[in-house]
This record gives C-alpha cells, structure tokens and sequence, in this order.
C-alpha cells in the first residue's frame, strides 16, 4: 500500500509502465528537510518546494534568489 499514491495513481502509473520510477520517488519522500536538503538548497539559485496539505491537495511554489538566501 502506498501512502503517496492512491489507486487512480497507480493505475496511470501501470499503464504508463512508470510504477517502478514512483515507487523510488515514494522512497525518497520525507516530510521534514534534513542536512543534506539544506546544504543542496542553499547552493542552489533557485528551486521548487512542493506540499501536500491534510486533504492531500498538493502545491507547488517557485523559491529563488541570491544563492543561499532560499533557505
């Protein structure tokens, strides 16, 4: 069972042959940034933060600027 996608996901992702690519995306999801996103964000000269609220409705935000100020 997965607790990123639900059944019409994976039914896209079946038909689509993409099961495996969101199984390893599913792997790498976590809800809090570690040092390591840290230290990738503030080099980084922009990137894009995305969100899931409690109803599962997802968001996306651009956030950029002088590198190092994004964090």
């Amino acid at each position: 069972m997965s607790n990123l996608y639900g059944d019409g996901h994976r039914m896209f992702q079946d038909q689509h042959d993409t099961r495996a690519l969101a199984d390893r995306l599913e792997a790498m999801a976590h809800a809090e940034f570690d040092d390591r996103d840290r230290e990738f964000i503030a080099s980084a000269p922009m990137f894009f933060l995305s969100t899931v609220d409690d109803h599962g409705m997802p968001t996306v935000s651009y956030k950029g600027g002088n590198r190092g100020s994004c964090g």
